[in-house]
């Protein structure tokens, strides 16, 4: 017998998702913090839990970016000639390991420090009328350089306006991507 009720955990995940992470940002302080981070963690437990698959959707969809933003860098390595990446080993199966691995290190980059850095330039973002978000990804993409050139493998960026070029391109062709498969993420 199947249930259709929602679990419980799914509920209280929808009802207190406040944006103390990345990306759904309200100024409700420490304590909303809290409880958000709480109902959280209880929907990653019951995803990884036999009661259900509440946060299901919610993983699916993460992937899936994460395979979006893999393929767009891949592709970018193709088209700006000062964006590559070095495999950990000679293998097909690490190059792909490796953009899946930098996709992950661009996610997490851009939703802690691209969220920080947009909400001090809003007012450059303002006056520049948006054009300042290609420097800032530019950085982005620079800083996940930076952390894989630190462990050794991973993306390489020439220079701060191949990073910038690149940055466009990656979004450019993660949008084309995402908007075919964007309706299989919703289902």
């Amino acid at each position: 017998l199947v249930s259709h009720r929602p679990n419980l955990a799914a509920q209280a995940f929808r009802r207190e998702h406040i944006l103390c992470l990345p990306g759904r940002w309200r100024p409700f302080g420490f304590e909303a913090c809290l409880s958000s981070l709480s109902a959280h963690a209880r929907c990653v437990h019951s995803a990884l839990s036999s009661e259900g698959s509440a946060c299901e959707d919610d993983i699916m969809r993460f992937l899936l970016k994460t395979i979006i933003n893999a393929l767009a860098l891949w592709l970018t390595t193709f088209v700006v000639s000062g964006v590559t990446v070095r495999s950990y080993a000679d293998s097909d199966t690490a190059t792909v390991l490796t953009y899946l691995l930098i996709a992950v290190i661009f996610g997490l980059v851009n939703a802690i420090v691209g969220t920080a850095i947009r909400i001090v330039a809003f007012p450059l973002y303002i006056l520049t009328l948006g054009l300042i978000c290609l420097i800032v990804n530019g950085l982005l993409l620079l800083i996940v350089s930076g952390i894989s050139d630190a462990m050794g493998f991973g993306l390489h960026i020439a220079g701060f306006w191949s990073g910038a070029l690149g940055a466009l391109v990656l979004g450019i062709i993660a949008w084309l991507f995402g908007l075919f498969l964007r309706p299989l993420s919703r289902r």
